[in-house]
């Protein structure tokens, strides 16, 4: 395991080749667990290429854990454009208290001008908005500290005033301020449909799972908040069954499973529908699931016609992205039009990029994208994938066949206009 705890980065750090990093150069393929843990940058990036603020690469798909860490470095050349400014690679990544001077892979936003490093509010946050934790600041007398520090013998850092339920947020009227006193009050929460009103703060026993480890899902509402669970909880691993038709009228959606999220549980829609399920079609992976790896197995659910399934690259039914070997979609179905703007649409699966298992699965929706695309999965990264027992009757608007590469063995597998199958690693396709 590699661990980084506690440590600052140099000022400057220049590099004319790639993997130039404040932190960490690069973890290669296959290397150990990383944890990055309460360490900062202050200095800036200039590389030739493949290189972010933390790490140019967190490869292998290892264990890897982000937590109380801040920026106000700059990448001034090397990065990916792409906005992964503070690490590449989308390995198994789980984050914690993340802060960055702008918008980058989900970290807060540190307000310079407005004060976060000086008034102690930064240390605050990074400490999980509480008074207790690794960083401190002195914020009085004649030893204040321009900035958050993790020197045991600096003072911590208390909010002050009358809070909100997030412990940070003044109330109407009146004004929150740090220093190194106690000095407040705070609100409880008010939960609803598992969610607190004010902070949407999750709430972590609303459901509680069955003697089999499974949760049971009977609306909109408990859906998010499983979706919630995985995608910013990182309970990537937990279970859940649904109870009844699931109508997602007039809720907003977050696919389960994220990038550095995502979804390695067991998922039973027991025949269930998802219906009036809206995606983003200014994001990637854009369907019921996100993104998941092994040994994630999603079955039994339909995707209903009134769902909009939009986005940009891997827009699908059920998964949009599989990240890691040995995912297992069987007995599930995609009734929607799937409208990507990018490649990678299909019905069931927009991209695998690692071994994935395709049982009894179908799709009647028309299928569009840029380019690439299928009716049941749009890519099979790996040789070793199956597909069995498989039909799309959809129209599919920028690709040809059921899947993508010619080497994947398929069983009794149908589509609307060809057929393909492949036994013994020779593809055949015959019309209809």
């Amino acid at each position: 395991m590699v661990a980084v705890s506690s440590r600052t980065s140099l000022h400057y750090v220049e590099g004319q080749g790639n993997n130039c990093c404040a932190l960490i150069g690069v973890v290669w393929n296959g290397g150990p667990a990383t944890r990055i843990i309460n360490c900062y940058n202050t200095g800036d990036v200039k590389a030739g290429g493949e290189s972010a603020i933390i790490t140019g690469w967190f490869g292998g798909h290892s264990s890897v854990e982000v937590k109380g860490f801040w920026n106000i470095g700059h990448m001034l050349s090397g990065g990916d454009n792409d906005g992964k400014d503070l690490w590449r690679n989308n390995a198994k990544i789980t984050t914690e208290n993340i802060f960055n001077l702008y918008d980058a892979q989900g970290a807060e936003v540190i307000d310079v001008e407005g004060g976060d490093l000086t008034s102690g509010k930064l240390a605050f946050m990074l400490n999980g908005k509480q008074d207790a934790g690794v960083w401190r600041q002195n914020l009085e007398g004649n030893n204040k500290d321009a900035m958050p520090t993790f020197l045991p013998d600096h003072a911590l850092v208390y909010a002050n005033g009358a809070l909100q339920c997030d412990g940070i947020t003044p109330k109407a009227g009146t004004d929150v301020t740090f220093s190194n006193h106690e000095g407040s009050s705070v609100d409880e929460h008010q939960y609803a449909h598992g969610f607190c009103t004010v902070c949407n703060k999750w709430q972590e026993n609303f459901l509680t799972a069955d003697e089999e480890g499974f949760y049971s899902l009977a609306d909109g509402y408990e859906l998010n908040w499983f979706a919630y669970m995985i995608n910013s909880i990182g309970q990537g691993a937990s279970n859940a069954k649904l109870t009844a038709d699931i109508d997602m009228q007039g809720l907003a959606f977050t696919p389960i499973g994220q990038d550095g999220m995502d979804f390695k549980g067991h998922f039973d829609g027991q025949g269930h529908r998802i219906l009036n399920l809206k995606t983003n079609a200014d994001k990637v992976n854009q369907a019921l699931f996100g993104q998941a790896v092994g040994p994630a197995i999603i079955e039994n659910v339909i995707i209903d016609k009134s769902c909009t399934i939009v986005g940009t690259k891997w827009t699908a039914g059920i998964l949009g992205h599989v990240w890691g070997d040995g995912v297992i979609v069987r007995n599930c179905g995609n009734e929607a039009n799937i409208n990507g703007s990018d490649v990678n649409s299909a019905g069931i699966i927009g991209c695998s990029e690692r071994e994935v298992h395709i049982l009894n699965c179908y799709n009647l929706g028309t299928i569009s994208g840029s380019t690439e695309s299928a009716g049941i999965c749009a890519w099979m990264g790996s040789s070793k994938s199956t597909i069995k027992n498989c039909y799309s009757t959809g129209l599919v608007n920028d690709g040809e066949g059921l899947w993508r590469r010619d080497d994947v063995q398929g069983e009794n597998v149908y589509q609307r206009q060809v057929v393909r199958w492949l036994t013994c690693s020779m593809a055949s396709r015959a019309t209809t």
